[in-house]
């Protein structure tokens, strides 16, 4: 068998074209953590407005049940969802009507159908479909991916160059 052999512990030093090789790919390595970085800076941004939009909606919002009107379904390749216009009575005793932005595959499949919902007192056209992933969900997504970009990126632009290439090395920029 053969033996492992680890290139960056053996003595013999790097020629010139190796040297510059190594120096290119931790400037790389470098740029591709500069760039995860600010990434995942701007995705836990957005990921923190949303926690904080969501946050406030919690706070105001009550569960209602609601009736599903003017279903329209859209066949993608793997799953189907639905957009749905949905009724209800608000608080005040106001028929609501309101149709959210999105599609998904939990909303009725069929008019007439019921279903749990969550309403914004304050502002009824904002709704999410009840429990824990319809308020927290994508928020609680790009925020921790963007935290886990932001640690790769950091890694990345603090990983220090072997100790006989920094030596050897002018490092640019």
């Amino acid at each position: 068998m053969g033996r492992y052999v680890d290139l960056m512990a053996t003595e013999e030093p790097l020629s010139e074209q190796g040297r510059a090789v190594a120096v290119r790919q931790y400037a790389s390595m470098r740029r591709i953590g500069m760039l995860l970085a600010i990434g995942g800076l701007l995705m836990a941004s957005v990921g923190g407005v949303l926690l904080y939009r969501a946050w406030d909606f919690d706070r105001h919002a009550i569960a209602v049940e609601v009736t599903a009107v003017d279903v329209e379904r859209h066949i993608d390749e793997d799953q189907d969802s639905f957009s749905a216009t949905f009724v209800f009575e608000d608080e005040a005793g106001e028929v609501q009507r309101v149709r959210p932005w999105y599609s998904s595959s939990e909303f009725p499949s069929r008019e007439g159908q019921r279903v749990d919902i969550r309403y914004d007192v304050r502002d009824p056209a904002r709704i999410a479909m009840e429990g824990w992933f319809g308020t927290w969900g994508l928020p609680v997504i790009l925020s921790g991916a963007g935290l886990v970009l932001v640690v790769f990126g950091a890694a990345l632009l603090l990983a220090r160059m072997p100790g006989r290439l920094e030596q050897a090395a002018v490092l640019p920029g």
